[in-house]
Parts: C-alpha cells; sequence; structure tokens
C-alpha cells in the first residue's frame, strides 16, 4: 500500500510540473501573439517575423512539456494558448502573404484552428477599417470578401459545443462585424464615387 501510495505521488507531482511549465509557456505564447498581431496592423515585419519565431518555440516547449499528459494537452487553457497562435499565423498568411493557411499549415488541432479564424474575422475588420483611413477602397472591398470566405468556412461546421468550444458564439460575433464592416465599406465606396463625381463635374 505504502509503495503504491509513493508511485501515485510521484506521478502526480510530475503531472504537477509539467501542468505549471506549461501554464507559464501558454502564458508567453498568449503575449507574443498579441504582440506579433499589432506588429502586423503596423505593418513591422520584423517584429512580426520574431513574433512568429517565439511563439512557435512556445508552443514546440508546451509539446514537449505535455507528450506525456495528453489529458493536459487538451484542457482549456492549452488550446485557449493554441488558439491565439492560430490567429496570428492566419492573419499573418492573410495580410502579408496574400493566402490562408491550411490548420496542417499552422500546426494546431483543427478546433484550435477553427477557433483561431473565428478571432481572426476582427483583425481582418481592424485591417480594412485602416484601409479605409487610407481611403483604399478597393483592397477594402477586397478583405471584406476574405473575410466573408472565413465566416461562410466557420459556418459549415456544426457540431456540439463539448467538440467545437466556444465556435458558435464566435460564429454570431463573426456575423455581427460581418455585418458592420459591409456597411463602413459600402459607405466609404459610395462617398468615394461621390466625391469622384464632384471633381469630375468641375472640370
Amino acid at each position: 500500500m505504502q509503495e503504491s501510495t509513493r508511485r501515485i505521488h510521484d506521478e502526480l507531482r510530475e503531472k504537477d510540473r509539467a501542468r505549471e511549465a506549461s501554464i507559464k509557456n501558454v502564458r508567453l505564447l498568449i503575449r507574443v501573439c498579441g504582440d506579433g498581431i499589432r506588429a502586423l496592423h503596423r505593418e513591422d515585419r520584423k517584429k512580426v517575423a520574431k513574433a512568429i519565431k517565439d511563439a512557435g518555440k512556445h508552443l514546440s516547449d508546451i509539446h514537449r512539456e505535455l507528450k506525456d499528459h495528453p489529458d493536459l494537452a487538451s484542457s482549456n487553457s492549452i488550446t485557449g494558448g493554441m488558439i491565439e497562435y492560430a490567429e496570428l499565423k492566419i492573419i499573418h498568411g492573410l495580410i502579408l502573404e496574400g493566402r490562408m493557411p491550411t490548420y496542417q499549415e499552422v500546426g494546431v488541432p483543427p478546433v484550435a484552428y477553427l477557433n483561431g479564424v473565428g478571432d481572426a474575422i476582427g483583425e481582418v475588420r481592424r485591417h480594412i477599417l485602416n484601409l479605409l483611413r487610407r481611403q483604399d477602397t478597393g483592397e477594402a472591398e477586397r478583405y471584406l470578401e476574405v473575410a466573408e470566405e472565413m465566416y461562410d468556412l466557420l459556418m459549415n461546421f456544426d457540431y456540439p459545443r463539448a467538440i467545437l468550444g466556444d465556435l458558435r458564439r464566435k460564429q454570431d460575433v463573426a456575423r455581427s462585424l460581418l455585418e458592420r464592416t459591409r456597411a463602413d465599406v459600402t459607405m466609404a465606396v459610395l462617398q468615394k464615387d461621390l466625391s469622384n463625381k464632384l471633381e469630375g463635374s468641375r472640370e
């Protein structure tokens, strides 16, 4: 009995150590991903590249710490870090590479990827607003189409919360963001057309 108790303690202590180490790396991962997304919107490619490299390292550290603890690897906190990483990689692909990376390319489980897509729609809206401030309505319209395709992708998945996590709420948020963004882009295009017509009538 004593030997069995000792072994249980040893296993639980190791599990707790791995959990603490992974939580530390998740916090670092989330912070780095946030920095990377902000750098993307500032068009600071150097900082974006560093953020992606650092985030990849933290994600690898998490995988290494939890390779013998699959029950911890599927916890909400770990999944949350992977969602942040997916969001960064997706936004990086869309804005700097002009393409949407697959979940295999991102290197996270499908559910983390889908939730990352849901969060990334908000960042695409932010990018569109930046484009509208520069009066680049053509690019804004193009990214609106991208956001709509991302939303359509999310709506292909209708599984219970136990499988998809918070995705249903993110689908609702994405729909609301798209409606607002579509209105913003439409208004900007109409204003630009009106301005062009007024300038043309003065010539």
